[in-house]
C-alpha cells in the first residue's frame, strides 16, 4: 500500500526535546516553525555575557586584575560566539534534516512494504529525543561541572580574573558566581543536547539501514543513491565551531600570558580532530555494514551479468559462432565492452559510507579554523596553512 501523498516523514532534533519545549514555554519560541533565532542569541547574550560584564566592571575586574577578564578570551567567546553558534545550528537542523528524512521515501528508496517499519524507526528517534532522562543527565552534568569547580576553585584558571586575595569560592564576585553558575552551563546543556541529537540521527539511521534499502547498484553517487545523506552534514559544522572557538580562546590566553608553548599542543590538536570526525560523522557509518554487504551482492550479480555479457562477445567476434539469443549483447543499458567495463567500476567503486571527502573536510575545517590563529602566535601563517592543507587535501 502506497503512503499518502502529503504524508510527512519527518524527524525533528530541534522541536523535539524537553529544551525545546521549556523554550517554548517561556516564550524564548514563538512557535513549532519559528526557532526566533536572531531573538534567542540576543537573550542568550543578556543572559550569560552581560551580567559578568556589568559585575566585573563594578568590581574592578576587566581591566584593572592582576589577571583581568579582558585577557580570559574563553569566556567572551563562550557567550559572544559559541552559544550563538550552537542555535545557529538548530535553525539549519530544522532545515536539512526533514528534508533528509522525507528522502528516503520520496526517492524510494523505502520499499513500500517497509513503510510501516520506517514509520516506527521515526517514532523510536522521536522518542529518543523527548527523552527526560537524557535532558537530566545532560543537565545533571552541568550541575555536577559546576559543583566541582567551586570545590576546585583554584584549579580553574577560566575564573582566576574573578579570584580576590583569598584565592578560594569565598573570594569570587559576583560576576565569578554568574559565569560558574549560569554562562557555562547554558554551554553546556547545549553542547550535550547536541551530542544527544548526534545520538539519536545515530540510532534512526542505524534503523534504516536495516530496512534491505532499495539501492541502485549503478547510481553515480557510489552509495546506492544514499549520497543526499551528506547534505546533512553541514548541520553539525556550527557545533563544531562552538567548540573548537571555547578552545582556542582558552589555548590562546594561555600561550599569550601562561608561557605555554604551542608545540606542545599539536598532540591534543590531532586528537581532539579524531575526537571531533568520529563523533559528529558516526550517524552515518550507521550504513557501513549495510553498503558493505550491498557492494559485495551488487559485485556478484554484475559480475555475473557481465561475465555473461563477455562470453557472447568472445563467442561470436572471436570464436565466430552464431549466437542465437544476442539480448544481452543489443542491450542499450550496457552497450559495448568498454561501457560494460565502466559498469562494472562503477559497482567496484560503491563506498561503505555515504560521505565524500568534501563533507568531511566541511567538520575538520570548523574544527580546526579557531585554532590557526592560536598557533600563528608561534608559527608563521603561511607553514602553518601549508600544513593544515597538506593534513585536509593531500
Amino acid at each position: 500500500m502506497n503512503p499518502p501523498l502529503n504524508e510527512s516523514f519527518d524527524i525533528n532534533l530541534v522541536r523535539q526535546g524537553p529544551l525545546f519545549h521549556y523554550q517554548r514555554r517561556f516564550r524564548l519560541i514563538k512557535s513549532d516553525h519559528e526557532l526566533s533565532i536572531g531573538r534567542r542569541i540576543l537573550i542568550s547574550i543578556l543572559v550569560t555575557w552581560v551580567p559578568i560584564m556589568v559585575f566585573a566592571l563594578i568590581q574592578g575586574q576587566v581591566f584593572q586584575h592582576e589577571d583581568p577578564l579582558l585577557r580570559h578570551f574563553g569566556v567572551h567567546s563562550r557567550c559572544l560566539i559559541a552559544i550563538p553558534l550552537m542555535i545557529v545550528a538548530e535553525g539549519l537542523a530544522q532545515v536539512f534534516i526533514p528534508l533528509i528524512v522525507n528522502e528516503f521515501v520520496k526517492s524510494s528508496l523505502v520499499r513500500e512494504e517497509h513503510i510501516p517499519a520506517y514509520r516506527q524507526a521515526i517514532e523510536n528517534a522521536k522518542s529518543l529525543l523527548d527523552s527526560g532522562i537524557a535532558f537530566l543527565v545532560i543537565v545533571g552534568f552541568a550541575a555536577l561541572a559546576a559543583i566541582s569547580s567551586m570545590t576546585h576553585i583554584q584549579d580553574v584558571h577560566e575564573t582566576a580574573w574573578a579570584m580576590g586575595q583569598g584565592k578560594d569560592w569565598s573570594s569570587l564576585g559576583l560576576a565569578g558566581w554568574w559565569f560558574l553558575l549560569v554562562s557555562r552551563p547554558v554551554f553546556t546543556i547545549l553542547l550535550g543536547t547536541w551530542l544527544w541529537r548526534v545520538v539519536c540521527l545515530f540510532v534512526f539511521f542505524k534503523s534504516v539501514s536495516k530496512l534491505d534499502l532499495n539501492l541502485a547498484p549503478t547510481h553515480p553517487d557510489k552509495v546506492g543513491g544514499l549520497g543526499f545523506l551528506e547534505e546533512a552534514v553541514i548541520v553539525f559544522v556550527p557545533v563544531v565551531l562552538a567548540a573548537s572557538v571555547v578552545l582556542a580562546s582558552n589555548w590562546a590566553h594561555n600561550v599569550l600570558y601562561h608561557d605555554l608553548h604551542v608545540a606542545s599542543l599539536k598532540p591534543i590538536t590531532a586528537v581532539y580532530l579524531i575526537l571531533v570526525l568520529g563523533i559528529f560523522l558516526s550517524p552515518w557509518f550507521a550504513f557501513s555494514s549495510a553498503l558493505k554487504k550491498f557492494r559485495r551482492k551488487s559485485k556478484f550479480a554484475y559480475g555475473a551479468l557481465l561475465t555473461k555479457h563477455g562470453q557472447l562477445v568472445d563467442r561470436r567476434w572471436i570464436k565466430g559462432e552464431s549466437v542465437q539469443n544476442d539480448d544481452l549483447l543489443r542491450a542499450p543499458e550496457i552497450g559495448p565492452v568498454a561501457d560494460a567495463v565502466n559498469l562494472f567500476e562503477v559497482v567496484e567503486g560503491i563506498r561503505t559510507v555515504p560521505l565524500r571527502k568534501h563533507a568531511i573536510v566541511q567538520l575538520a575545517v570548523a574544527a580546526l579554523l579557531p585554532l590557526i590563529p592560536v598557533f600563528a602566535i608561534e608559527i608563521p601563517v603561511k607553514d602553518l596553512l601549508k600544513e593544515l592543507a597538506g593534513a585536509l587535501f593531500v
